[in-house]
């Protein structure tokens, strides 16, 4: 079952970003209120894509921006 309520959702998007440097623009507390409903997978998978997008705009990017999101 997808987490149910923003804290778990944050919880979740959190493991998925954990070896992530991200920029102090970063809100995934924001991300989360946006994501509540999704599955584990998916927010995984935006995770990802976020890292991926970063890579494609610079492919020397330090960290993910909240663009990248």
């Amino acid at each position: 079952p997808p987490p149910r309520n923003v804290d778990e959702v944050l919880a979740v998007l959190g493991v998925h970003c954990k070896r992530m440097q991200k920029h102090s623009d970063v809100r995934l507390d924001e991300l989360a209120k946006m994501c509540v409903g999704m599955s584990g997978a998916r927010l995984e998978r935006i995770c990802k894509e976020a890292g991926m997008s970063a890579l494609r705009e610079d492919l020397g990017a330090k960290c993910v921006r909240w663009k990248h999101f």
